[in-house]
C-alpha cells in the first residue's frame, strides 16, 4: 500500500500536465478574496494531495515519535481544508494556521521527546 501511495504522488504529477490552462482567474476560496487561474488552483491542491500521501507513509513506517508524525500528517490533513477554504491567508492579526499548526507540533514535539527520554 506504502508503494501505491508512493507512485500515486508521481502520478499526480503526470495527471497534472493533462489539465489544459485556461489563464481566466476565477474566485475558488470560500474565506478568502483570491483569484487564480483552475490550473494554479490544482497545482497547490495537489502538492498538498502529495504531502498528505508522504506524511502518512513517514506515519505508518516511523518505528519512533510516533505522535509526533501522526500529528504531521494530521496537521497535513487539516492544511489542505485551510488551503481549500482559506488559500492559507491570515485568518486575523498575525495568525493563521499555519502558526496555530507550528506552535502545536512543537509542543508535541517537546511532550513526546520528554516523555520518551525520562
Amino acid at each position: 500500500m506504502k508503494l501505491i501511495f508512493l507512485f500515486a504522488c508521481l502520478l499526480i504529477g503526470l495527471l497534472f500536465e493533462a489539465v489544459p490552462y485556461d489563464a481566466t482567474p476565477i474566485d475558488l476560496f470560500l474565506f478568502a478574496q483570491m483569484s487564480m487561474p483552475f490550473k494554479t488552483w490544482l497545482y497547490f491542491l495537489c502538492e498538498h494531495l502529495v504531502l498528505i500521501m508522504l506524511a502518512y507513509v513517514v506515519a505508518t513506517e516511523s518505528k519512533t515519535y510516533k505522535l509526533s508524525v501522526k500529528t504531521f500528517f494530521w496537521i497535513q490533513v487539516i492544511d489542505l481544508l485551510d488551503y481549500i477554504l482559506t488559500y492559507n491567508t491570515k485568518w486575523f492579526g498575525l495568525v493563521s494556521y499555519n502558526t496555530l499548526a507550528m506552535i502545536f507540533f512543537a509542543s508535541v514535539i517537546v511532550y513526546e521527546y520528554g516523555r520518551d527520554n525520562n
